[in-house]
């Protein structure tokens, strides 16, 4: 009889590890989609904003649904990401965004040549940045773009490492 429960346990056991690694990846899928949702959204408007062909052409640079899913994306990009990246995201490419999309209205506004000529030389300037954050995007967000997660036993190895060096270090054992 005991032998029994000792075997419905471990079936219960190998049952409740396989129900925490469905979980566990489901989890992650759902954040990788989140996150390359955002990344997708911010490359489509740098694309959009840095890309554009003649600022004179153009009425307000790119378009609102554009503006619009960056702007979202970035607010999002806070509980998705680390928050170097989303100081990224926000400071760099949202900021320059907009920066780009106010000058170019204000080219399209009746004012004097010598302010329009100021005003293109700026929005060539923040194309330039922008583009420059476009290159420098997948490095920034590339190692939380990833699906990657532990087997069972590299979880298990892991948290068994922890214990032993925190116990190592309590009691003095590891020299440090």
């Amino acid at each position: 009889m005991e032998s029994l429960v000792v075997f419905i346990s471990l079936i219960a056991l190998v049952v409740a590890c396989w129900q925490w690694a469905i979980a566990d990846q489901r989890i992650r899928i759902e954040l990788f989609q989140n996150r390359i949702r955002i990344y997708r959204a911010v490359q489509e408007a740098i694309h959009e904003a840095a890309l554009q062909g003649n600022p004179i052409a153009e009425a307000d640079g790119p378009s609102y649904k554009v503006s619009q899913d960056l702007l979202l994306a970035v607010a999002e990009a806070r509980w998705m990401f680390n928050e170097q990246i989303y100081e990224f995201l926000d400071k760099c490419i949202l900021d320059d965004f907009l920066t780009l999309k106010a000058t170019l209205s204000l080219i399209h506004e009746h004012a004097p040549s010598q302010q329009i000529r100021e005003n293109l030389v700026r929005a060539e300037e923040l194309r330039v940045k922008l583009r420059r954050h476009s290159k420098e995007l997948p490095g920034v967000c590339g190692p939380l773009l990833s699906i990657e997660r532990w087997s069972l036993p590299e979880v298990i190895i892991s948290l068994r490492d922890s214990v032993y060096t925190f116990w190592r270090r309590w009691f003095q054992l590891d020299g440090s």
